[in-house]
């Protein structure tokens, strides 16, 4: 999986990066992603235009805003953020 990370989360990068995950840099990369994570920029203004060009099934959002790595890979690699009910 191609993950478009933001800036300053290296803790995070390090564990996608174990996981078997391509980690590409968030601004100023020109390949498709199947996941943007993020923190602090507003997504509004998350350049998800070109990020999901080579995607059919769209740009997974996640905004890792008090979330472990661990949790972070997890949401990654389940496409999702947890049962609706938790």
């Amino acid at each position: 999986m191609i993950i478009a990370l933001e800036e300053g989360l290296q803790d995070i990068e390090k564990e996608l990066i174990r996981a078997g995950h391509k980690v590409v840099p968030l601004y100023g990369s020109s390949i498709g992603a199947d996941a943007v994570v993020y923190q602090n920029t507003p997504w509004q203004q998350l350049p998800t235009a070109a990020l999901c060009e080579n995607s059919r099934a769209g740009v997974l959002m996640v905004c890792v805003r008090n979330m472990s790595p661990r949790e972070v890979r997890q949401t990654v690699e389940n496409r999702c953020y947890g049962t609706l009910f938790e």
